[in-house]
């Protein structure tokens, strides 16, 4: 039989370091027993310990146990640690392969041979310590201490419980309420489930302010996503403050705040500017109310106060009352920017920081008016809304889809291009991927995943147009130029990669491309330039090997805003794209 060469010796179990080592003993098991439950089979660190019983052998176990989503599993890791801090390595002499073996909780049987007593005649004192230590062994794997009274074992002290290792902030996402009350908090869940988390956890902070924590395999310690939605403009204060990695906003960055964040680049190239979906500024009214429609113009003078009676606008005579958002928001920033312009909203208005909560407000109140994003019209009626000389549109899905919907907006994630935190860009490539954008889908905002609908034929439209669309499908996308330049803007140069994906599942289709401009300049002029911008997409289209077979341009026909303002201007500045 082979012996050992190591000298054993009696325990003293009034000995503080006789006891840490055997509290070492017991968490090695426990973290053998739980990562082969957890994985079904043995760590390659177990069989390297069992065989070279050194330190150096240790330290990648524990770094396996630290990134294991099992508390228990964490916590042990961190003990064994704060016992190595207190000068206990490990005992050349103990018999890990029989110690820690994953099964049976650990009796005299899984007793080390090193920490059983020296072989010698038979006297009580000895057996009743073998029997408390197995007792003993038992109740530090299932992490519990208690005081053991008998012979030749004195009084056991309460182990520290080591507390879990707080969750260390990787990404901060400050801005817009809107994004951030429900859309931001779901993205981030699904991100670390996508980065190997199983428990994630939503936690809200303080109000419109949440941490989504969870494990993931690329960090060894529990990591949290900071959300704060105390609206758009704070996107870029805290930007610009070095206290956000990524900026929300519901509406683009104004020039001054892009000159303000100047010193990371041009904000509004798309390396720094990316529309992750799309939303209906929707009119809500109480359900009850018979008012269907109302025109931009109409909008704008009830909420300036100076229509303040339904039956100005087609409605029951009734006082209108008014509930707006608060300042802050992105939701207000646009209706103020898209809808009233210099006008200022009338102080009438009850501001709400809360989407839901104004929702809430217009639903139990038969005169109120409110404006709110999509996903919170809840038990509120959305009016269809004209512009111009555009037809009444509802905010349909397809209709913010294209942003023909008078008060479409985009929803935008900002952040500098050379981040150093590659957390930024693995957040940004997830939002703007097929499972990021079927959550925005499910959150109720409108993603950029291209469908392709067919439209009724208008009498009202273009004789050609129609009989070009009339057996066509019309793709949910329009490609839509930066200001002032005959360049896609930052959205349109990432709908051209999702085209090409749509096209590539929906093999056989021919393309046409149909170009606008706003009213500005000549009949002759509007229909040449259009026609070059559909020609600028067919040259992109053509560089990603698709050909399309009609490239036509209509001039000012068919706008889907008024052309009374730059911003309304650029929406008519489109190209839309069909497929036969």
């Amino acid at each position: 039989m082979k012996t050992s060469n190591i000298t054993e010796k009696p325990i003293d179990h009034n000995d503080p370091s006789e006891r840490n080592r055997m509290e070492m003993i017991s968490l090695i098991w426990v973290i053998k027993r739980e990562l082969k439950l957890s994985s079904g089979q043995e760590s390659q660190w177990h069989h390297l310990l069992d065989k070279h019983k050194g330190d150096s052998y240790l330290e990648p176990l524990l770094d396996e146990a630290s990134r294991s989503t099992d508390g228990k599993v964490r916590q042990a890791a961190a003990r064994i640690r704060e016992l190595r801090m207190q000068q206990r390595g490990l005992d050349p002499g103990m018999d890990l392969n029989s110690l820690v073996k994953a099964g049976p909780e650990p009796g005299l049987d899984h007793v080390a041979p090193s920490l059983r007593p020296a072989s010698r005649p038979f006297l009580l004192k000895p057996l009743l310590a073998v029997l408390a230590l197995s007792v003993l062994m038992v109740l530090v794997a299932i992490g519990h201490w208690r005081s053991l009274d008998g012979a030749g074992a004195g009084p056991q002290p309460v182990a520290s419980t080591v507390p879990p290792a707080p969750a260390e902030v990787v990404l901060r996402i400050h801005g817009s309420n809107t994004l951030g009350a429900e859309l931001l908090p779901t993205l981030a869940e699904a991100f670390l489930r996508k980065e190997g988390a199983r428990d994630v956890q939503r936690i809200e902070a303080a109000a419109n302010e949440w941490r989504i924590e969870g494990a993931i395999t690329r960090s060894t310690v529990p990591v949290a996503i900071e959300i704060k939605a105390h609206g758009s403009g704070t996107a870029f204060t805290s930007l610009d403050a070095g206290i956000a990695d990524i900026g929300a906003s519901s509406r683009p960055i104004k020039k001054e705040e892009a000159r303000t964040l100047s010193r990371f680049g041009d904000m509004t190239l798309p390396a720094f500017e990316h529309v992750i979906g799309l939303d209906g500024l929707a009119v809500i009214v109480n359900k009850s109310s018979k008012v269907r429609a109302l025109t931009k113009s109409q909008i704008a003078r009830i909420f300036a106060g100076t229509v303040t009676d339904w039956s100005e606008v087609g409605g029951e005579p009734g006082p209108i009352r008014l509930y707006a958002r608060d300042e802050k928001s992105g939701t207000f920033d646009t209706f103020q920017h898209v809808v009233m312009g210099k006008e200022k909203i009338s102080d009438k208005a009850i501001r709400l920081e809360s989407s839901n909560e104004l929702s809430d407000k217009v639903a139990a109140d038969t005169f109120g008016v409110g404006f709110i994003g999509l996903p919170y019209i809840h038990n509120t009626q959305a009016v269809a809304v004209a512009d111009g000389e555009s037809l009444p549109m509802l905010p349909t899905t397809f209709t913010v889809a294209t942003e023909d919907y008078p008060l479409a907006r985009r929803l935008y994630l900002y952040a500098p291009a050379n981040s150093q935190n590659s957390y930024v860009r693995d957040f940004m490539e997830f939002t703007l991927s097929e499972p990021g954008q079927q959550l925005v889908n499910h959150t109720g905002f409108v993603s950029q995943l291209v469908v392709a609908i067919r439209q009724p034929v208008q009498k009202s439209l273009s004789p050609k147009y129609a009989s070009l669309t009339q057996d066509a499908q019309r793709l949910s996308v329009s490609f839509r130029f930066r200001p002032d330049i005959s360049e896609l803007d930052s959205k349109a140069q990432r709908d051209l990669d999702r085209v090409i994906h749509f096209l590539a599942r929906n093999p056989g289709q021919r393309v046409m491309l149909l170009g606008f401009t706003d009213n500005n300049g000549n009949p002759q002029q509007n229909q040449k330039t259009s026609k070059k911008r559909a020609q600028i997409v067919e040259r992109e289209l053509m560089a990603r090997g698709i050909f399309p077979v009609i490239v036509d341009g209509f001039g000012s026909a068919l706008p889907v805003a008024n052309n009374d303002s730059p911003q309304s201007a650029e929406k008519n500045r489109r190209v839309e794209i069909w497929v036969m």
